[in-house]
This record gives structure tokens, sequence and C-alpha cells, in this order.
């Protein structure tokens, strides 16, 4: 198969195959044609979605799903690392992705301040940000378009350097000869600092891959949404990455690194708060209105309109336990520890975020916070922006306004809701996770709400309700307990 044609890129002269280069596999193209009459497939045109805000434009890419192998596999040579393998099946849905790495304008316009190191040209990929930075940017992105962008998994991001599903099989993406495609240490950083061509460069000035995606080699690294963790030889569906652990996966090469980095199955990570100037992003999109109707939710004719969802985040069933969340993280994990808890430094006295104390904050860290952003919201994270994980007030509403009952479901035992339009709602006892013991199944419900705790910024509060009845809790936060979202119409 031909390289991909994309619509404004400009050619050199010659290119007939459209791979950026003008050479002896153009000749062979014009050789066919003379002798057989044949001559390349129609290029092909991505079809694309642009978007402004605030006055900044960017546009994302269709990449239509597919199945391919994942990892280092014999287009690399010598050059992958061994957690570049197996090499396994994977298979994507459908979604967008961004054309470009976000550069410092669309930052600057979204986040009102510009943290790069590497100025001067608000073309030039924004850098200087850490996987945090990433979540509360795409946060008020997403508040300000209405739809639900996100970053990357690792395996869309990596289906995606390929080329998808019109993978020539190249070793960087869109190209086998990485000066092709890539800004990287040869020719941005061995230049020199008095180089013009030294740092980062403004997005799309080499030769797009087969999807047409800009610096998907080269240029800075690109954070996605993944933890990192070892492959696995089993064929996967829309893969996740693993569990939980203190790492996110990055991806892509930097301009200021060798070659090696730039492959397309090349693994790098890094911490929630780390940041470097070879570190950026790049976006995907979710389909808003596909993501949110997949998740069914029951009007108990409460006072305010609040909609409950009629299962936990996580199950399929509303006797389903589904995930486990520690208080302010968004995805379930294997531990729940302080050790492993997102939002401190390893202890409950060493928080690093929603902490309204210094006795209880990292180095007397303190944010006042008492409320999670949505960025930390497992309900908002996993279901998109019309859900979140519910209030005191909502829960105490839920209370007052309905009659409740314990009984089983499907041999699962919990609390019935029955409001007062007749609709009813199912929580189950799903006891809790601490460290990686499940204690409490069936015996007691825990579900957190979004508010921190009354009698210390490690707790936050949770309802706890049994056979005999319910009460208030502050639970520690770091603790797996469930998530039961509300959506407010």
């Amino acid at each position: 198969m031909l390289a991909s044609f994309t619509a404004g890129i400009e050619y050199p002269r010659g290119d007939v195959n459209y791979d950026g280069r003008a050479d002896m596999d153009d000749l062979t193209c014009l050789i066919n044609y003379l002798l057989n009459g044949t001559w390349p497939e129609d290029p092909v045109t991505p079809q694309t979605q642009t978007f402004t805000v605030n006055g900044v434009s960017f546009t994302m890419v269709a990449v239509e799903g597919g199945t391919f192998m994942m990892g280092a596999g014999p287009e690399q040579g010598d050059d992958d690392y061994s957690n570049e393998k197996p090499v396994h099946q994977v298979t994507l849905s459908s979604y967008s992705i961004g054309q470009t790495e976000v550069t410092q304008a669309l930052w600057q316009a979204v986040m009102g301040s510009n943290p790069s190191q590497i100025t001067g040209n608000m073309s030039h990929p924004v850098e200087k940000v850490s996987w945090n930075d990433c979540q509360v940017f795409i946060t008020r992105l997403n508040e300000l378009t209405g739809k639900h962008f996100r970053l990357p998994t690792e395996a869309e991001w990596e289906f995606a350097a390929r080329g998808g599903n019109l993978s020539q099989g190249y070793k960087y993406a869109g190209s086998d000869n990485i000066d092709d495609v890539a800004w990287y240490r040869v020719n941005a950083y061995d230049v020199g600092s008095s180089s013009p061509d030294y740092g980062t460069h403004p997005v799309a000035t080499k030769v797009p891959n087969e999807l047409g995606l800009y610096d998907m080699s080269g240029n800075v690294f690109e954070l996605c949404q993944d933890y990192y963790g070892s492959y696995s030889s089993e064929a996967q569906t829309n893969p996740t990455g693993a569990d939980s652990t203190s790492l996110h996966v990055m991806r892509g090469g930097s301009w200021n690194l060798a070659t090696s980095y730039s492959r397309v199955s090349f693994r790098g990570n890094c911490g929630s708060f780390y940041a470097d100037v070879r570190l950026g992003l790049r976006l995907v999109l979710s389909d808003e209105s596909e993501q949110e109707e997949q998740h069914e939710y029951v009007d108990l004719g409460l006072p305010s309109g609040t909609l409950w969802a009629t299962c936990n985040v996580g199950a399929n069933a509303p006797e389903e336990y589904g995930d486990y969340f520690a208080w302010g993280e968004t995805e379930p994990k294997e531990e729940y520890t302080w050790e492993s808890y997102q939002w401190c430094n390893g202890s409950d006295t060493t928080l690093t975020k929603y902490c309204t104390n210094i006795i209880w904050g990292y180095q007397d860290f303190t944010d006042g916070k008492v409320e999670l952003d949505p960025e930390d919201d497992a309900a908002y994270a996993n279901w998109g922006s019309s859900w979140r994980m519910p209030t005191v007030e909502q829960l105490n509403e839920l209370i007052d306004n309905c009659s409740w009952t314990w009984t089983a479901r499907n041999g699962v035992y919990g609390r019935l809701f029955t409001g007062p339009n007749g609709n009813t709602l199912f929580l189950p006892a799903a006891g809790h996770l601490g460290n990686n013991m499940l204690r409490s199944a069936n015996t007691d419900g825990l579900y957190w709400t979004r508010s921190l705790g009354n009698t210390g910024a490690y707790y936050a509060l949770a309802l706890s309700f049994y056979s005999g009845g319910k009460q208030w809790w502050n639970i520690r936060r770091n603790c797996g307990l469930s998530v039961r979202a509300v959506r407010v119409p």
C-alpha cells in the first residue's frame, strides 16, 4: 500500500507516491504505469474536525478502529528494548486524535499561561507540563468545548503513530528515514544552543505519517493516560494499561534524544508530577454522546431533578460491585495504601492535594480544597462530563425523599431505594478495599461523596449502610470504595 496523501501538505516535486520524498520509489511507480498501465491507488484524505477555543484552532483526525500487532516487531531492527515485548495483538475501537501536539497557543488559550521553557513562537509544542497538569488542562478544555477530550491510551497512541489501518510498517511515525518526520538529537540538539534549529520546533513542519499526523516521532514526548506496566502476550481489546503504578506512559521521543527514542514502539515513563522541557501532550477525542448513552440512569422524582446511575462505576448490572477507587483517584488498582495513594508523599501527613492544614501537608503544603476537582472525580473521568460523584446534599436528598429497604438481588445484599415517583435504585453492599483485601462485602455498603472529611484532611466523607441502618463516616482517603454516579439534567 502506498503512503497516504494529506490535503494542504506541500510534497516535493516528483513525489508521486506521497511519501514525502522524490526518490527511486517514485521512479518505480512511473515505470509500472508505462509498462503495465497501473498507477498508485487514489490518495486518502483523512476525516478531520476543527475546534476553536478563545481564538485558537486545532484539528482532530479520525482514526478508524482496527487490529494491529503492538510492540517491537522486525521493523525496529536491533534498536528495541525489552519493555517493548512481547509483541501482542490489540484491537481498538474508532477514535479521533490530534493532528499535532498541543501547542503553546492552545495551552495559553485554555489555561491563561504558558509553562514552556522554549518560548518565542506559540506554534511550538507546549512543554514542561506534568501528567497532572494535563488533566487540569483537559478538564478546562472540556468545559470550554462541551466535548470529552482526554489523553490517548498507550495502544491508541501506537496505533495512530504506526498509521492505523493505512500503516506501511515504518520504524518511525511515517518513514524509515527519521529526518523526514522528526526533530531529534541530530537536527535539534547537536546543532548547538546558538543555532536557530536548537530546541523544539513549530508543529507540522516535518512530513506527516500515513494518517496525516505530525511529530509523532520527535519534537516532544507525548503523555498517555495509562499507568506504565509490562506487556502481556495475550490479545487485548481497548487496553488501558496497568491497574496502578507510580508511573505514567510517555511516547514518541524528543528533540534532544537519540533516534531510538523516536521509534513507534519505544516506551518511556514518568511520575504524575514530572515536568520537563521535552515533555508535552497530544489529545484524543471521545464521542461524548456514545460515552454517556452506554450508562443508564433512573429518575426517582427527586426535588432537585438529580438522576442516579443504575450501576456502580465499573459495573454492568445494579447488583455488581464494580470498581473501587481511592478518593481523588480515577482508576482502580491492586493495593490501597498511603504508599500507592496519588495525592501524598507516602503517608497521611504528607498530602499534596486537598489539604486544609499544614500539619497534614507535605512540606507545609495546603491548598484549602474541600471538594474534588472534576479531573479527580472517578465518575467524571470514566463516564464523561455529565457525570459526577455525589455531594453530601445529593445523598441526603436520596435518603430523605425515598423509602429504602435492606434486600437481596441475585444473591447480593444491599439497599433498595424507592423514589417519590415509584422508580427504584439498588445499591449493593460492596464493602471496601484496604491494602489488597476486600472487607465487609455483602454486609456493608460504603460509597464516596466528592467532599473532604470534617475531622482531618486525610479523610473523605462516605455514606455507610448495612441491614440495621446508615451513617456518615470519615474514611481514610487511600481506601478503595464504590462510586455511584449522579447526572444532573
